[in-house]
């Protein structure tokens, strides 16, 4: 017989109130906040406990869908990761990623997070003033776009961005060449990084659609 978990207790909620109008409302967190790890880790936790479970979908050349696995991603975000720190990125840099919510896009991001960086997504759609604001308030040491036009745009304004050490297109491979880069970096410094991530780390920096 399963044990059946009793119901959150509810309490009333403290308003904050200024000048007669209610400005916040807020009630305790029904779980105790994390006191370890980072999102870094998910994929490599997920690997740990279920390796054989589907956790993505890829879409192949010829536009069918392949499942990947807990323990498949898990060792491509270890490979993309290593490739990041070969290519000279250190903690906290920047990494900004221009493209639409690919699968090479997840795996980019979560090879930040493990690489401890913090990642910038940039909407495909921005215009070259926005991909420029976003990648100079940022500080972006690196790039990541989707295609030859995304890659045209920020090539663009790359004279106005002198610290912007690194352009990488999805499409003509920057994946691969990633991994190729970082085997001769051990695994165990990535894991280093991760363990170096907390709770409190930022992970995402993101401007909104028209900043």
């Amino acid at each position: 017989m399963c044990a059946v978990e009793a119901e959150p207790k509810l309490v009333e909620p403290v308003r904050t109130v200024v000048d007669g109008v209610v400005r916040e409302v807020r009630v305790p967190a029904l779980a105790a906040a994390p006191a370890q790890g980072s999102l870094g880790d998910i994929p490599f936790d997920n690997a740990a406990q279920a390796p054989n479970e589907a956790v993505l979908a890829r879409k192949e050349a010829d536009g069918t869908w392949r499942d990947v696995t807990a323990a498949e991603f898990a060792a491509e975000v270890l490979a993309v990761a290593r490739g990041l720190i070969a290519e000279g990125l250190r903690e906290g840099d920047r990494l900004a990623i221009m493209a639409r919510t690919t699968y090479e896009w997840t795996l980019l991001d979560f090879a930040g997070w493990a690489a401890g960086l913090v990642t910038v997504p940039i909407y495909p759609t921005s215009s070259a003033l926005q991909a420029r604001w976003i990648i100079q308030d940022s500080g972006a040491v690196a790039c990541a776009v989707e295609d030859t036009a995304q890659a045209r745009i920020i090539s663009a304004e790359r004279a106005n961005l002198p610290w912007l050490a690194h352009l990488w297109e999805f499409d003509t491979g920057a994946i691969g060449r990633l991994v190729k880069a970082g085997e001769r970096i051990p695994e165990a410094l990535v894991h280093a990084r991760r363990a170096n991530r907390t709770p409190d780390s930022v992970a995402t920096l993101i401007y909104t659609s028209g900043t």
